[in-house]
């Protein structure tokens, strides 16, 4: 087992935050859709985000203002797009503080990672303010330097790329593996573009995930760090991975 760990202390766990680390889907679309309405009037309910070329918070609201306006999106407009969507998440949380909890299991095994030294970083869809609103709201420990999100570029691939880039800084390594979590059809698109291994969590999605080894209902799968461990490493036994 000694030389797993080593071998996974040379790996970075990337993660998802919406439907991987955090229950809050619901709430996350809610607030977006009621924030597109409440500037816009324009009704976004039967949307199927599956359907949008980059499925991030930024790339949403571009495709969005161009398929229903015409209009290429501008700073400003983002700006005010954000500020109404930051309130209504708020409101949400005051409102009913568990429409954002942590997957079951995520917290714990977090920790385990953290305490067996094992680099983690997370890549969100979602903006930076909205993503530690959700980390924080639910518990979830993280480190603040090594996450990217939507407000930082509006293409999913890029974001991981960029998470992928801070975590190799504040490790201070170059990674010999990756291994994404996630939950949504396009996590699944990006690590196959990517090469990097992903494991699905929700046997509820797992027709998106007939290409990957694993998948899980929640964290609470990996009952002990060795479990976790063993899990992970499952994903490259049979291959060697390289960072793209």
């Amino acid at each position: 087992m000694g030389n797993r760990l080593q071998n996974l202390k040379q790996t970075l766990l990337l993660f998802d935050i919406d439907g991987t680390l955090t229950d809050s889907t619901n709430v996350d679309d809610d607030c977006f859709c009621k924030t597109f309405n409440e500037i816009y009037g324009i009704d976004l309910s039967n949307e199927d985000w599956a359907t949008f070329t980059h499925v991030t918070d930024t790339g949403l609201s571009k495709e969005i203002i161009k398929k229903y306006r015409n209009e290429n999106l501008s700073n400003d407009d983002l700006h005010v797009i954000q500020k109404v969507f930051f309130y209504h998440l708020k409101e949400a949380l005051d409102a009913d503080s568990s429409c954002v909890r942590e997957i079951p299991g995520a917290i714990g095994f977090v920790d385990k990672l953290r305490m067996s030294n094992v680099p983690v970083a997370i890549a969100t869809g979602g903006w930076r303010q909205s993503a530690d609103m959700k980390l924080q709201h639910a518990s979830i420990p993280y480190e603040p330097f090594t996450l990217a999100s939507s407000s930082d570029d509006h293409k999913r691939r890029t974001i991981m790329n960029i998470a992928i880039a801070r975590a190799q800084f504040e490790y201070q390594q170059q990674f010999k593996h990756i291994i994404y979590f996630g939950d949504g059809i396009w996590d699944a698109m990006t690590c196959a573009s990517m090469d990097i291994p992903m494991i699905g969590i929700g046997k509820s999605h797992e027709s998106k995930f007939e290409s990957y080894k694993i998948i899980v209902d929640s964290f609470e799968d990996f009952q002990c760090p060795d479990e976790i461990i063993s899990r992970c490493l499952e994903v490259f036994d049979k291959e060697e991975l390289s960072i793209h």
